[in-house]
């Protein structure tokens, strides 16, 4: 395996109606598929609550609340890191 890049960064962000156990899987899809692909760079997965509750779709409001919630400490965290930024979000 060859070491990861020291001056990029891909952060990858999960979108709605996505619970923690569908979050990590696809991160590890992405990561994987960076990898595969020969990409080098440093992978950040971003796990935010994008899954208040059945239905969704009459509680999107919370979920917005929750982006705008989680928005401030994804800005920091990404501002925090050294080199080139990709951003990625499904």
């Amino acid at each position: 395996m060859a070491p990861c890049s020291d001056s990029k960064n891909a952060v990858f962000l999960h979108g709605f109606n996505v619970t923690p156990e569908e979050a990590r899987a696809w991160h590890s899809e992405m990561f994987k598929r960076l990898w595969q692909s020969g990409s080098k760079a440093r992978f950040h997965a971003v796990t935010w609550r994008g899954d208040v509750g059945w239905p969704n779709a009459l509680r999107y409001h919370e979920d917005v609340v929750s982006a705008f919630a989680t928005a401030p400490h994804l800005k920091n965290y990404v501002n925090g890191l050294s080199g080139e930024k990709i951003m990625m979000a499904h």
